[in-house]
C-alpha cells in the first residue's frame, strides 16, 4: 500500500504470504472500524487468470484478514504470523463490503456460480459460517458479480449479469441498473458517496411490479 497524496511516500505491505506461499493477486478490500483490514485473493492478477496458473502458490482462493493494520508503522515488514484466512471454499471471491452495523461481511463470487455470500463477524473480527445472500446464476446475460457497496441503508450495490445489481438487506432483489455494454468493477462516485455505480450510462429496471425505487446514482469515473 502506498500515499496517494504524496509520490515519495515509502510503500508499506500489509499482506504478501499466507503460510510461506505468496498471495495470487489481492483485489478488493474493506477496513473494519477496529482497524482491520479484510480482503480478497482471487487470481485475476496471475498471467493465465486461472488456478492452473504456474505462478500460483495457493491452492485456494482465499478472503483473509490482516488484524490491527491500521496499527502497523511505516514502511515495516508486514506481519506474516498474524494474518488470518477467513474463507478458503469460494471459487472466486471478489468484491467485499460490511454491513453498516459491522455484524455481516458480504463478499461476491464472480463464478462459477454467481452468487453473493454473507458472513456474521464474531466479535474477535473472525466469521462464523455463510450463506447465499443472493444466487444470479440463472442469468445468462453477460456479467458476473464483482465490486459491491453498502449503503448507510443496508442495501447492497454490485457489478452483476448486465449491470449493477441492487439488493436489500433482506437479500431481496430490488432493482437492476443496465448498461448497454458490460459492467465495470462498481466506483465510487465521489469520496462523500455511500452508493457505487458501473462506470457507464444506466437504466433501471425493476424485477417486479411496485418494487420500491431506489434512489438514482451518479456515474462513476471510468
Amino acid at each position: 500500500m502506498e500515499s496517494l497524496g504524496n509520490p515519495a511516500a515509502s510503500h508499506t505491505i500489509l499482506a504478501d504470504t499466507y503460510q510461506g506461499k505468496r498471495l495470487s493477486s489481492p483485489n478488493d478490500l474493506v477496513y473494519k472500524s477496529d482497524g482491520s483490514l479484510y480482503f480478497t485473493d482471487p487470481p485475476y492478477g496471475l498471467p493465465m487468470q486461472a488456478d492452473t496458473d504456474p505462478a500460483k502458490e495457493l491452492t485456494i482462493n482465499g478472503v483473509y484478514r490482516v488484524p490491527a493494520a491500521v496499527d502497523q508503522e511505516p514502511g515495516a515488514a508486514p506481519q506474516r504470523d498474524r494474518l488470518q484466512l477467513l474463507i478458503s471454499d469460494l471459487p472466486r471471491p471478489n468484491g467485499i463490503a460490511f454491513s453498516p452495523d459491522e455484524r455481516y461481511l458480504y463478499i461476491s463470487n464472480t463464478g462459477p456460480r454467481k452468487i453473493w455470500m454473507r458472513y456474521p463477524v464474531r466479535p474477535d473480527g473472525t466469521l462464523d459460517a455463510g450463506e447465499v445472500f443472493y444466487d444470479a446464476s440463472s442469468d445468462r446475460r453477460a456479467g458476473n458479480p464483482d465490486g459491491i457497496k453498502v449503503d448507510r441503508a443496508g442495501n447492497l450495490c454490485g457489478s452483476g449479469p448486465a449491470g449493477a445489481w441492487i439488493f436489500s438487506p433482506a437479500g431481496k432483489h430490488i432493482a437492476t441498473i443496465t448498461a448497454d455494454r458490460s459492467s465495470s468493477p462498481l466506483a465510487p462516485a465521489s469520496t462523500k458517496s455511500t452508493s457505487r455505480c458501473p462506470a457507464c450510462t444506466p437504466e433501471l429496471h425493476h424485477p417486479e411490479a411496485g418494487a420500491q425505487r431506489p434512489r438514482p446514482v451518479a456515474a462513476g469515473a471510468g
